[in-house]
Parts: C-alpha cells; sequence; structure tokens
C-alpha cells in the first residue's frame, strides 16, 4: 500500500517547467547582425534615408553568409595598404590593427563602415571603441551627413564617402546604388526633401578635400577583401 501510494505521488507531481525556461534563452546573435541593428537604428536616429548606410557597408565590408548566401556587412573587418582583411573576433581585428600601427602603417579602415584612423584621428577613444559596430555606424552617419551638407545630395555624398577623386568616387557611388536598389533615387530623396543638417553640428571634420584628398591619389582603389582563417 505504501509503495502503491509513493507512485501516485510521483505521477502526481508536477514536472519541472522546462518550456518556459528554455524559451527565455537568448537567440546567438552574429557579427553580421550587429553591423546590421547598428546600422537600422543609427539610421533611424540619425534620419538619414533607409538602407543607404546599409548598402554602404556591404560595399565596405561585405561577405557571403554561410547561412543565407546573402552577402551581408562584417564588423571585425580592416583595410590597410589597399587590402581588407575579414577576422572571426573583434580581439583578432584589434591586433592586426596594433601589429600594422607598431610598423607604422596609419591609413587603416575598421568596422562595418570602413572609417579611416588617420585621417579621423578623434573619432573614438580607443580601437574598442573603433570595432564597436553602433559607435562606428554612428561616426559614419555624422561624416556622411556633412558631406551632404557640403555636396547637396546623397549620390555626391556616397561618393565623396569613399573618394574626392571623381572617377573613383562615382565608381563607388554605382556600387553603393545598385546594393540599394534605388539607381535614381528618388524615394529617398523625396522623403527626406526637407532635411537640413546643421552644419554647424559638424564643426570637428576636417573640411573634405583635406581628409580624402591625398588618400584618393594614394590608396583608394576599391577594396578587395581576403578572409583570415
Amino acid at each position: 500500500m505504501r509503495a502503491l501510494f509513493r507512485l501516485l505521488l510521483l505521477v502526481l507531481l508536477p514536472l519541472p517547467a522546462v518550456g518556459p525556461a528554455l524559451a527565455t534563452i537568448p537567440p546567438m546573435t552574429s557579427p553580421a547582425q550587429l553591423c546590421e541593428a547598428a546600422i537600422v537604428s543609427t539610421e533611424r536616429t540619425e534620419r538619414l534615408p533607409e538602407r543607404m548606410m546599409g548598402a554602404i557597408a556591404v560595399v565596405e565590408t561585405g561577405r557571403a553568409d554561410a547561412a543565407s548566401g546573402t552577402t551581408r556587412p562584417w564588423p571585425w573587418t580592416i583595410n590597410a595598404e589597399g587590402q581588407g582583411f575579414f577576422f572571426a573576433s573583434e580581439q583578432q581585428a584589434i591586433e592586426a590593427v596594433r601589429a600594422l600601427q607598431a610598423r607604422g602603417v596609419r591609413s587603416i579602415d575598421v568596422g562595418c563602415m570602413q572609417i579611416n584612423l588617420m585621417f579621423h584621428p578623434d573619432a573614438f577613444a580607443s580601437l574598442d571603441q573603433a570595432f564597436d559596430p553602433g559607435a562606428n555606424a554612428r561616426f559614419a552617419a555624422r561624416f556622411l551627413t556633412a558631406l551632404r551638407t557640403t555636396h547637396r545630395d546623397w549620390p555626391a555624398a556616397i561618393a565623396a564617402y569613399h573618394s574626392e577623386t571623381p572617377a573613383l568616387g562615382a565608381a563607388y557611388r554605382q556600387l553603393v546604388l545598385a546594393r540599394w536598389d534605388r539607381p535614381g533615387m528618388t524615394v529617398g530623396a523625396a522623403r527626406y526633401a526637407d532635411f537640413a543638417p546643421r552644419s554647424a553640428r559638424y564643426h570637428d571634420f576636417l573640411p573634405h578635400i583635406l581628409v580624402y584628398g591625398a588618400f584618393a591619389n594614394a590608396i583608394d582603389a576599391l577594396p578587395t577583401a581576403t578572409a583570415l582563417r
């Protein structure tokens, strides 16, 4: 009788709540998602046309996603001396930048939006911040807006983001527009026709001709990324 009673207790006792506990485990975030989330958030807060920065990021740091096969931006990317590199982690990318700097290389593009550390020396407080997708995207947005203030439209700002040399800037602009899938840019231009950025907010940027003049002639070829394993 006692054995039967113990058996009934085991049957009637509630089972552990496995389902809800598993449901609270957050999904894994991929490096590409870090870039994409930071870019979408920054476009909204800085009032940039939707998907414009995303298109720039894919041209700058795009690599094939193993799962989907689509091209997505990668945050642990650097470009120096005309060659691009993807890294598996932020720490690996930081160590690579430090190694380049130790042997005297100064012109190094970093992060989702490939901000140049030599021409924007005050953009970030540290390399950790430079590779932070949010900080990297915010600086890129401010720089793009400053370029738009000078050039008066987004296509010209996109070209200047890469180079003030007309041929190089034009080729880059076409790559971005193709990724953006808005060749005429009429939707973005109409939606943001009332947008007049306050140039005083961007006083910390050097004149654009000083930023990209010499750089364009030196290493401004379109980056060819090399995956490091």
